[in-house]
């Protein structure tokens, strides 16, 4: 009877410390599932938070190249193709072409580049400081192109334009029909026909840094346009809780855009955008306009002006 009532505690006391393990686990289960779901979220919300950051940053850069490009550029990369070295012996012929007859020195002007094309490197301050903003926008928003395909895809063209407009700086800096037209002008001024290569040089850089601005000013409707286009993204994501931003993530991930090698143009690009960025501008309710409008305007504004030319 003893070991009867015995083996009952016994048996009692094993059922209760089988039922706290069991509570136990339980709770340490969901203690270990929630701190997951903490940890998870917390991971997100950063992913979200460095996301709005870099963009951010993208959008400054594109600013301060808009900034850098001015007429001071093109001087600068003017001054650096004309005092070359290499050219040296192009301007003292030059130089002498000027006080010939008409004939001998449209005979010159025509082939001073046959033996000798312009092929100087084009490095400046303000160029390398253009280069080395782009380089560092890329890799910032590369890790984006699969979750927030529409505004890495923004910021890829951003940079396309800019990249662009820097390389016909140092196109048109080379271009040796804007060299013999600058030549044929000042033969026209006949006011250095008895100076010197200084005063040629510097007449010549002159002109072609004018030449340079020209291609300036055809850029900056689609520089203010892109840029707008940029500002009216990053407002939105600003104005997003994390978990907004992770929600437009999911959002873009269910659009189909055209591979980007596949776009021929610019505004064909954009359209891509616009239609990957859709659901989080017309989400914008705290915007003093309507920002999906205004992007496609913008849009439309790039998409005449390449009809126009």
């Amino acid at each position: 009877m003893d070991s009867t009532g015995g083996g009952s505690k016994v048996s009692g006391w094993a059922t209760a410390a089988q039922v706290a393990t069991t509570f136990g686990t339980t709770i340490g289960l969901g203690s270990l599932g929630s701190g997951y779901y903490i940890f998870r979220k917390g991971r997100m919300d950063r992913y979200a938070s460095e996301f709005r950051a870099n963009l951010s940053e993208a959008i400054s850069g594109f600013e301060s190249l808009n900034d850098l490009i001015t007429y001071e550029m093109a001087n600068e990369v003017a001054a650096t193709a004309v005092y070359a070295r290499d050219l040296e012996p192009f301007f003292e012929d030059a130089q002498k072409a000027l006080s010939l007859p008409e004939q001998d020195f449209d005979e010159f002007v025509k082939h001073c580049f046959d033996e000798s094309p312009i092929i100087v490197a084009i490095h400046t301050r303000l160029t390398q400081t253009c280069e080395q903003i782009l380089s560092h926008i890329e890799p910032s928003m590369t890790r984006y192109q699969t979750d927030f395909p529409g505004a890495y895809r923004l910021t890829r063209t951003a940079s396309t334009i800019f990249a662009r407009i820097l390389r016909e700086h140092k196109r048109i800096a080379r271009k040796e029909k804007i060299w013999q037209g600058i030549l044929r002008y000042l033969r026209a001024k006949d006011a250095l026909r008895d100076g010197d290569t200084d005063r040629l040089r510097a007449a010549f850089s002159g002109y072609l840094a004018m030449a340079i601005a020209r291609s300036e000013e055809a850029a900056e409707d689609d520089i203010d346009d892109i840029l707008e286009m940029l500002r009216i993204v990053g407002t939105a994501y600003m104005g997003c809780s994390d978990k907004r931003v992770l929600k437009n993530r999911a959002e873009q991930g269910r659009v189909r855009m055209r591979p980007w090698p596949e776009i021929p143009t610019f505004t064909e690009e954009l359209y891509e955008d616009e239609k990957a960025l859709r659901a989080l501008l017309e989400s914008d309710k705290g915007a003093e306009s309507e920002p999906f409008l205004e992007f496609h305007r913008r849009v439309a504004r790039f998409e005449a002006r390449r009809k126009e030319n």
